[in-house]
């Protein structure tokens, strides 16, 4: 855990911080949550990189140990994001029980940093948000809005208008 500053980030956070000559094999495991077979979760969280290639695997099970991490949520390989930004993963257990979600960094020698923050498991919504939300031609009583429609293709859209970004 890092109580440092880091752009795009809001301490503390968890950081896989590099090694000059050993490669990454560092996991890190949330406490114990209880999910329901069947059920279709959501696995939020923030990551960032620096500007090298960096490897993670995120899994889970039911002891917060290596070896028990026997369901992969997603395994990112190679990958770079200068940028800090919010990730999704879904997922579904097998069995109700006691589950830890594992993290864990793979990286090759001397790369730099991951960073995660605001992890949060939650039952997965059913109609999804919208990306790329974009306005163009914004005047005082007009704009144009577009964005990418979610992968669960709603057949329509509820939206509100704030003067802030507080949700009604």
């Amino acid at each position: 855990v890092n109580t440092g500053t880091t752009a795009g980030f809001t301490p503390p956070i968890l950081r896989y911080a590099f090694h000059r000559t050993i490669a990454a094999n560092d996991w890190f495991f949330t406490k114990g949550l209880a999910l329901e077979a069947g059920v279709n979760y959501r696995l939020r969280y923030r990551i960032g990189t620096g500007n090298y290639d960096e490897k993670l695997k995120i899994s889970i099970g039911n002891i917060p140990s290596s070896g028990s991490m026997n369901q992969t949520i997603v395994d990112y390989g190679a990958f770079r994001k200068t940028t800090p930004g919010i990730e999704d993963q879904f997922f579904t257990v097998p069995n109700n029980g006691n589950y830890h979600i594992g993290f864990y960094a793979y990286s090759d020698i001397n790369k730099l940093n991951i960073n995660i923050d605001d992890i949060r498991v939650e039952v997965a919504p059913t109609c999804l948000e919208p990306t790329a939300v974009t306005t163009s031609e914004v005047t005082a009583r007009t704009a144009n809005v577009s964005w990418t429609a979610s992968v669960s293709n709603p057949s329509q859209y509820e939206y509100y208008l704030a003067t802030d970004a507080v949700a009604p």
